[in-house]
């Protein structure tokens, strides 16, 4: 977080049940500055966009719906003192009352001017979009989640879930409290909904697979260019971007973690390798928990050979390859991973990784 550098750099947070009346009250200021002849007072945000937008038709009903998730506060910048005044004189002719925000000290929460920037870039029309880091099985009172490859990702940018309450209709409404730039902000809603579009996240896995694998191969065989490295590199960041899927568990849940983890290999993304390679092994444990059908435990074999990618070790490499030869998997892609992967072209291009 950047500190403001001046008191004019300062921008203040407002809690307030109508942001509309109070942006209207510094308006009014402003008008009146307009009038004598000075610049105006205050330049004032309402961040009345979805952070994740609502579902539109049937394709967006899994999602995760932060509505409009900062209605209650409003951002304001100019001189603290005629601020005071201002919101004094609204809060005395008004119902809905206005009041600052503080931080842990206790003192007015303000947000420099870089930092406010980044806010409204991404409470933006535009770029509101995005995948909360959260499953059905994480939606746990006191859970805590960081907001790092979102739009709101700033140096210790996290929600934390305050409550969880069932609906009627299957949904689950979590309420959150979202710290960021270092302050607090309260009484934020999602809405969870348990039907989880299981054909729309098959499609991706699908298609990611073979993304990936194209992408191996060149690596591997030594065919690419200048022109197909760059176009590759957006290929992986944009499948990785979908790495919180709230995909359930389940086969095609450890399909798409194997994937992520070859793709967080390929990025060379160290911290999310480490956290994709510990949800792998946990789900390798399951595999050997329970009897599941050969068709389901095929996962085992994608999951040993992105192990393998990831961290160069032969033994994985050996189980995947002694998994195809016993099961002959009727995957072709399956197949041609684990063949790709085991070249020994392929051993001297993981060294490099």
């Amino acid at each position: 977080m950047e500190k403001p550098s001046t008191a004019e750099d300062a921008w203040f947070v407002l809690s307030t049940s109508n942001p509309r009346q109070a942006e209207y009250c510094l308006t009014e200021q402003n008008v009146m500055d307009g009038k004598e002849g000075r610049e105006p007072s205050f330049k004032s945000f309402i961040p009345y966009t979805y952070m994740e937008p609502a579902a539109k038709g049937k394709e967006a009903d899994d999602k995760l719906s932060l509505r409009a998730a900062l209605r209650r506060y409003f951002f304001v910048q100019g001189d603290e003192q005629r601020l005071e005044t201002v919101i004094r004189r609204a809060n005395a002719t008004h119902e809905d009352k206005a009041f600052f925000l503080r931080n842990g000290t206790k003192k007015k929460a303000v947000i420099s001017q870089a930092d406010m920037q980044k806010l409204i870039d991404a409470c933006s029309d535009n770029d509101a979009s995005f995948d909360l880091p959260v499953s059905l099985d994480d939606i746990k009172v006191g859970n805590s989640f960081n907001l790092a490859h979102t739009p709101f990702e700033s140096k210790d940018a996290r929600y934390t879930i305050v409550s969880v309450r069932k609906k009627k209709d299957g949904s689950v409404q979590i309420q959150l409290e979202l710290t960021m730039f270092n302050i607090t902000f309260r009484k934020l809603f999602v809405t969870y909904n348990e039907t989880v579009d299981t054909k729309r996240h098959a499609e991706f896995v699908t298609t990611a697979q073979k993304k990936l694998l194209d992408i191996l191969k060149r690596k591997v065989n030594g065919k690419e260019t200048e022109v197909s490295s760059y176009l590759d590199e957006k290929t992986l960041r944009d499948i990785f971007a979908k790495r919180s899927l709230p995909i359930a568990d389940g086969p095609m849940r450890r399909h798409f973690l194997a994937l992520m983890l070859i793709c967080a290999q390929l990025l060379r993304d160290a911290k999310g390798k480490a956290d994709i390679m510990r949800q792998a092994t946990e789900q390798l444990e399951i595999i050997d928990q329970k009897r599941e059908s050969k068709a389901a435990t095929d996962t085992r074999a994608y999951l040993h050979i992105a192990l393998y990618i990831a961290t160069k070790k032969s033994e994985y490499r050996e189980m995947a390859r002694d998994y195809v030869r016993k099961y002959d998997p009727k995957s072709q892609c399956l197949r041609q991973f684990v063949s790709t992967a085991t070249k020994r072209e392929a051993r001297k291009f993981f060294g490099q990784f």
